[in-house]
């Protein structure tokens, strides 16, 4: 029995503490650096509608393009964890970041079934101490949960090449839960579950496993279908649109290549490398050496799945020239393990030989050094920096104006500025500490003497910042000041 523990920890041990430091910075003090703005605003709204009002919804998010909206399993989601944190965004963003961590270990027990026990260590050193992809993990938003679910998917298809088949049930739910949570990288897993088809057209699903598969990828469908037919054909029409009549894909792939290699250079080697330093070009140059040097092992299953998996929406974001060319590094959340899984495995390769461990330990040096001082400086940041905007001071910000009004016992009025002119983050904190027993004084909807003005700094456009504070210069005179960060807080009286 001894023996046995003993070989279990050398085995897991190790890879269990990564995970698990991983884990914890992926959560700490979460509830002062997370990012509460516009959307994470908007969308707490609507979870605190259907928990407060019993307001129902068919949809979610929007998806960026005009009259295209995400299906609602993502507020369905988050839910529970806004109940269970009675209104706090703490507790759905630690769900979120606890989502990132479970993708971490699907993918690691792929590289490991596949690829060996050490590649399966590598990936979670790379995958769990990346810097952009821990602050990446603690976005209150739908795509990051795209990372388990786009696991899940390429762990089912993994299942089906090995044979067993009943895993279709897997990728077709997972194909449509990941096109409920972001639609601009799940888009592109259709084209590649169809390659995959034609790859592996002997396991093609048949009979009633292809008919349960088909009704579990339409049944994620349903509620868009459902607000669809009470809209007048709204998404349908505006996907027509997109597609057809705005020609979003288009063959002058020339005119965005060099946009796009860059595009991919930030959204991808960056997760490795983390900063634009001149060594990043050393490290890549060493992996995509790799491929030429490996370049037999290339035709194995496993590295034909994940070369699948990262080239489809790649290959395809080069023609994507649609909403006005925009691409965001988002877009590629679904491949973002994928592709630390691909730079895993070359990097494992390399120390089956003398000169390449040497090589390794340079890279994993490397990686620790651009990395971990980034994730450091990040963890211990204040939230008092003149252009600093999170959830810490802005509910600094919103408690003090419920502290003076509570104080003064007056209705009161608000007025919000920030830079993506809708405060939903601030109409929602209002609701929610406002309704604590320690204030109870939500701002009134009448016209008040006392008047409370909320603006962040705006960096990109301070002249619109100077034309609003020029107005509320107009309406009422400046009582109070108080200052958190990047949000002044003013106590106003109206002038009449």
């Amino acid at each position: 029995m001894f023996p046995k523990i003993l070989r279990w920890g050398r085995n897991w041990g190790l890879m269990g503490v990564l995970l698990s430091v991983a884990f914890l910075i992926r959560v700490y003090r979460l509830d002062e650096l997370l990012g509460f703005y516009f959307d994470q605003g908007r969308d707490a709204l609507t979870i605190r509608d259907l928990i407060v009002n019993h307001k129902l919804f068919l949809i979610g998010p929007t998806t960026g393009i005009e009259g295209i909206f995400l299906g609602p399993l993502y507020y369905f989601t988050l839910l529970p964890w806004y109940w269970l944190g009675s209104g706090d965004p703490v507790f759905p963003a630690i769900y979120l970041s606890a989502t990132t961590v479970l993708a971490l270990i699907m993918t690691a027990k792929l590289a490991d079934e596949i690829f060996g026990r050490r590649t399966a260590y590598i990936f979670i050193a790379l995958g769990g101490f990346s810097y952009w992809l821990v602050v990446a993990s603690r976005w209150l938003s739908n795509p990051t949960q795209l990372m388990l679910s786009s696991s899940i998917m390429i762990w089912g298809l993994w299942q089906i090449i090995k044979g067993n088949l009943k895993y279709w049930l897997v990728v077709s739910l997972g194909l449509g839960v990941s096109l409920q949570f972001e639609a601009a990288s799940a888009f592109f897993f259709l084209p590649a579950i169809l390659i995959f088809l034609t790859w592996q057209r002997k396991k093609a699903p048949k009979g009633y496993l292809l008919i349960f598969s088909l009704f579990l990828f339409i049944l994620t469908l349903l509620p868009q279908a459902l607000f669809d037919l009470r809209h007048d054909s709204l998404m349908i029409k505006s996907f027509y649109r997109f597609l057809i009549s705005e020609q979003s894909f288009r063959h002058d792939l020339f005119a965005v290549l060099g946009s796009r290699l860059n595009y991919y250079w930030q959204a991808l080697w960056l997760k490795i490398v983390a900063s634009d330093v001149p060594v990043a070009n050393f490290m890549l140059i060493s992996v995509a050496g790799s491929l030429v040097l490996f370049r037999s092992r290339l035709k194995s299953d496993g590295i034909k799945l994940l070369l699948l998996w990262l080239l489809t929406p790649l290959i395809g974001l080069l023609f994507y020239q649609g909403n006005s060319g925009y691409v965001w590094d988002y877009y590629l959340t679904g491949i973002y393990l994928v592709f630390v899984l691909l730079v895993s495995v070359l990097t494992a390769w390399w120390t089956k030989y003398l000169f390449g461990k040497a090589l390794f330990i340079v890279f994993m040096l490397l990686f620790i050094w651009l990395n971990l001082p980034l994730i450091r400086n990040y963890l211990v940041a204040g939230t008092d920096g003149p252009v600093n905007v999170v959830l810490g001071n802005e509910k600094q910000a919103v408690n003090w104006v419920l502290q003076r009004a509570k104080q003064e016992g007056e209705p009161y009025n608000t007025d919000v500025y920030v830079p993506p002119v809708i405060p939903h983050a601030y109409d929602y904190l209002f609701k929610w500490l406002g309704t604590k027993p320690s204030h109870l004084l939500l701002p009134s909807t009448a016209l008040t003497p006392k008047l409370y003005t909320i603006y962040e700094v705006d960096v990109p456009h301070p002249e619109r910042l100077a034309a609003w504070l020029t107005r509320q210069k107009k309406i009422g005179r400046v009582d109070q000041v108080a200052t958190f960060g990047g949000i002044t807080v003013e106590q106003r009286t109206r002038i009449k």
